[in-house]
């Protein structure tokens, strides 16, 4: 089944490589289909990702397979070392509009904050983490363009779909809050 997907992706994966790693053939063992089709997209998006072939292949299947992995277990250790709000509502912000402005994204994290009853905390001077901090505290980098950008396989982020308040979707779904460019094609950085 994998072979299958690989081989019909656009522009189609060599199989071979992924096919003979003892972590994916691992990875892959006794899944259910569905869950051998989202490996598919994780080795897809890894090779896209990687045009030239710059990145070594271990590094790569390292990629696929975090990115393959449980994230429950995942979000619930960072959600478990970041407790408060300013963190999480951060995360969710950059989870949803990744590739956008940091700018977009605090003031997305604040309404977030609003919409769910809490009071953002002002930040005047040196109070709280900035937005260096906060974008390094939930594992992803600020572009040369001062956008937020995630590590690795889009399927390694979080997601903002898995039942989200629907504040998250209405500060979500402005056109001026949504980043210009497919994200993951100019701001993987690992």
């Amino acid at each position: 089944m994998l072979r299958a997907h690989l081989e019909k992706a656009t522009p189609p994966v060599k199989a071979a490589r992924w096919l003979d790693d003892s972590e994916i053939a691992e990875g892959i063992a006794g899944m259910p289909p569905a869950e051998v089709v989202e490996w598919a997209r994780a080795i897809c998006e890894a090779e896209y990702l990687d045009p030239d072939g710059d990145t070594p292949f271990e590094d790569l299947v390292d990629e696929v397979v975090q990115a393959s992995e449980d994230w429950r277990t995942r979000l619930l250790e960072w959600h478990t070392e970041h407790e408060d709000s300013d963190h999480r509502n951060y995360l969710l912000a950059a989870a949803v509009l990744d590739g956008a402005p940091v700018e977009t994204i605090y003031a997305a994290a604040e309404t977030l904050a609003e919409a769910l009853g809490e009071t953002p905390a002002p930040r005047p001077g040196q109070q709280g983490l900035g937005v260096i901090a906060l974008t390094h505290a939930i594992k992803a980098d600020l572009s040369d363009e001062d956008t937020v950008c995630f590590r690795g396989p889009a399927t390694s982020r979080p997601s903002s779909t898995t039942s989200g308040p629907t504040a998250l979707i209405s500060f979500s779904s402005s056109p001026a809050g949504r980043p210009t460019r497919p994200a993951t094609r100019t701001c993987l950085t690992t």
